[in-house]
């Protein structure tokens, strides 16, 4: 095994950290807000905007996004391959921890479905390399040049979440963080089919699900009140501009909130400038400006 980054005992407190940060109710800043970021330079942008005058959050935890990852490596997110994933998260991993030595930021990468048969490598890839205490999994099977996207099986998704808490583990990462992300509604599907799989998967071993409801479907505000309802709030969901806001959410009692790829198409529409006023934004209003 390769030195890792991180002592193993201070990534397995920092884990315990992050699981712990998953609940409303007791966050300081109520839904977790992690922010996506696909260039290591965005880590830096971001942690400068930390603790600005009008701020109602802190930065408590970073993350990948694959879609973004995929653009910064001039492909697509159906196309994306580990080997490119790995390396960008690796290098956006070591920003994060080199810019918080004295106290440091749990950091999660989104590793799409797993990457079939190169599950347990790749958990093991991101905990040693990349410092990661958390992963985004994924429930579908990438769509190809012949066949669209499809739900995998509901019993595999179980197992592959039951051998990524089982490798962590195995790594001395025990409350490692599984956001694990449904895409049933944009496979059109149903709510109720993603709180049946919801439900399995946070029995496996999952801290939170993640309800895709894509770019153009989305999750109303109705259906986001059932999912919390239903999953007794352990939800991840999409910031968006113009949707809830990181205080609505606090008010649902949803877990966890995330960027995607939003600063990446910041970054693209008008430079660092943007990031950081989207970060700014982000921490003093608890939403992504349009």
């Amino acid at each position: 095994m390769a030195r890792r980054l991180l002592p193993a005992s201070v990534q397995a407190q920092l884990a315990t950290k992050f699981s712990a940060l998953h609940n409303a109710s007791s966050n300081t800043n109520g839904t977790l807000l992690l922010l996506n970021v696909t260039e290591p330079s965005h880590v830096k942008v971001a942690l400068e905007q930390n603790g600005q005058a009008g701020a109602q959050r802190t930065i408590q935890a970073f993350a990948t996004a694959s879609y973004g990852v995929a653009l910064t490596a001039n492909t697509t997110d159906d196309d994306l391959t580990w080997k490119d994933n790995r390396r960008l998260s690796t290098e956006i991993g070591k920003a994060v921890f080199a810019s918080t030595k004295a106290d440091p930021i749990p950091f999660s990468v989104d590793i799409q479905e797993g990457y079939g048969d190169e599950l347990e490598s790749v958990i093991e890839s991101v905990i040693v390399d990349a410092g990661a205490v958390g992963v985004n999994l994924e429930d579908a099977i990438r769509a190809t040049a012949s066949e669209p996207s499809k739900l995998m099986e509901t019993s595999e998704a179980v197992e592959r979440i039951k051998r990524t808490k089982a490798k962590a583990k195995e790594l001395g990462v025990p409350d490692f963080v599984i956001n694990a992300r449904t895409d049933a509604l944009i496979v059109g599907s149903t709510v109720d089919e993603a709180i049946k799989r919801g439900k399995l998967y946070l029995e496996a071993g999952a801290t939170v699900v993640f309800v895709w409801g894509g770019s153009q479907r989305g999750v109303s505000t109705d259906e986001v009140k059932r999912l919390a309802k239903e999953l007794d709030g352990r939800l991840n969901l999409s910031l968006k501009p113009g949707g809830l806001t990181l205080g609505e959410l606090s008010d649902i009692g949803i877990a966890r909130a995330s960027l995607g790829p939003q600063l990446l198409f910041k970054q693209r529409e008008g430079g660092e400038k943007l990031v950081a006023s989207s970060v700014q934004n982000l921490l003093k209003l608890g939403k992504i400006n349009s």
